[in-house]
């Protein structure tokens, strides 16, 4: 060996440390969730990722965090992580990603300002990722993580034990097929041992919603040639299920449920889950105005955003359905105009609001203060007994008058439509002494106490 070569080999394996030749600087810190989940800022995890095809042993690595301010934090890591598989860390319990069990528990909170993270084998530091000055990407509103995608780290939503969205197949429709449902993808599988594993399924961020509101799912598959194939089926938590790509559902109590949903594809299948946290529904009716410039005053009483798709207001014959995506703000008042509605005539002064089902949510009745044309009979003296007597019989029959037309206008369309139908004209021939009836009551009451009525009107 020459003296040149001799010089050379030293300086040589004094340098293999440096380079990874070794499947350890394969694993890395491959996504945070710093900003923890919706359900808890608290919820934080950390997952790492195995980019080899050989499983690596982690008995006797570490993974520490600190910042500038603060003492390392630290998580001794154990078991092994398999060939492009991923390890999960979740802080404080199992119960910090549902439906996943987690490789590793840790303590202590990840600064939501920053970091510096060290992760290091028995022998070597594997990798180093200085965000003291902040974190690089994630996202405190929308609690989508931070995610290395091949050179650089982005924002997207939450894929615990899942490839990230930068490294699904055909991460632009990807993207798309996401934009209105981001999901947390908890897991795939295969029906039968050995297959591969391929199949992603979403379903959508966990939603906070109230009882009674018509609640829309959707769903997405990957890749998108499973689409054609796949069957979902899905369980609302409630006791519920139903299946396809975009359920709807209602809520009748509140509570926390845990929606699961599955896609059959071949021999495969991905199975999905996120939680509904429901609230009770808290939206009165608080004040009427009959008339064409009259309105239904609304508010909602709660701190959350009420969806009233497809509720409905009613008022003895008439009906106003909430068009779809109709939603009323935390602690807001809105009055529905009766020329929108068609809610013009409350001759029973009763109103009510109800739910897609058709149960009563909410109901203002003309004994309430809040109905601000009453259909009692306003008088300039204090009546005496007999007087008051004779108005309230009076006030009686104007509102049985005005109960009677309402119904003889739905008749008249329900003949108009229905001309040849049997039963309408048997029903036209009962409700005719029944005016006879109701006029002849009029009739009855002594003139001289329904002149005086009337001259206070």
């Amino acid at each position: 060996m020459s003296r040149k070569a001799r010089k050379i080999i030293p300086s040589l394996l004094f340098l293999l440390p440096f380079f990874p030749f070794s499947t350890h600087a394969q694993v890395i810190v491959n996504e945070v969730a710093w900003m923890g989940t919706a359900q808890s800022s608290s919820n934080e995890w950390i997952e790492l990722s195995n980019t080899s095809d050989s499983s690596v042993n982690l008995s006797g690595w570490i993974l520490e965090w600190a910042t500038d301010t603060s003492s390392p934090k630290t998580i001794e890591l154990s078991g092994s992580i398999g060939p492009n598989g991923h390890y999960l860390l979740e802080r404080t319990d199992d119960t910090t990603v549902p439906g996943i069990n987690a490789d590793a528990i840790y303590a202590g909170a990840l600064s939501n300002s920053g970091e510096k993270l060290r992760l290091r084998s028995p022998s070597s530091i594997i990798q180093t990722l200085d965000f003291i000055s902040g974190w690089p990407a994630g996202d405190n509103e929308s609690k989508d993580t931070m995610q290395w995608s091949s050179s650089k780290w982005v924002t997207a939503q939450a894929t615990p034990k899942a490839k990230n969205i930068g490294e699904m197949a055909n991460p632009e429709q990807q993207k798309q097929n996401m934009e209105a449902t981001s999901t947390t993808i908890v897991g795939t599988g295969s029906a039968i041992p050995g297959e591969s594993r391929t199949l992603a399924l979403n379903i959508g961020r966990d939603k906070i919603v109230s009882t009674d509101s018509l609640i829309n799912f959707n769903s997405a598959v990957s890749p998108r040639s499973s689409e054609a194939t796949a069957s979902i089926v899905w369980s609302f938590g409630d006791g519920a299920k139903s299946g396809g790509f975009s359920p709807s559902h209602v809520y009748v109590f509140p509570g926390s449920y845990v929606v699961t949903a599955r896609a059959y594809s071949g021999r495969e299948y991905a199975e999905a889950r996120l939680i509904v946290r429901v609230l009770a529904q808290d939206v009165k009716i608080t004040e009427v105005r009959d008339g064409n410039e009259g309105y239904v005053l609304i508010k909602n009483n709660s701190s959350t955003e009420q969806k009233l798709d497809y509720f409905g207001l009613s008022s003895g014959s008439q009906l106003y359905i909430f068009p779809e995506m109709f939603s009323l703000l935390p602690l807001a008042e809105i009055k529905i105009p009766a020329r929108v509605s068609g809610l013009t005539d409350f001759p029973k002064g009763d109103v009510t609001l109800r739910n897609p089902e058709g149960t009563i949510i909410s109901r203002l009745t003309k004994e309430s203060p809040a109905v601000l044309e009453t259909f009692s009979v306003p008088t300039k003296t204090a009546p005496n007994p007999d007087m008051s007597r004779a108005i309230t019989s009076l006030n009686d029959i104007r509102v049985g008058v005005l109960a009677l037309q309402t119904e003889s206008k739905k008749q008249a369309a329900e003949e108009k439509d229905n001309k040849e139908n049997k039963d309408k004209k048997e029903f036209t021939r009962l409700e005719i002494p029944r005016k006879i009836s109701l006029f002849t009551k009029i009739i009855s009451i002594p003139r001289q106490i329904l002149a005086s009525v009337i001259s206070s009107i």
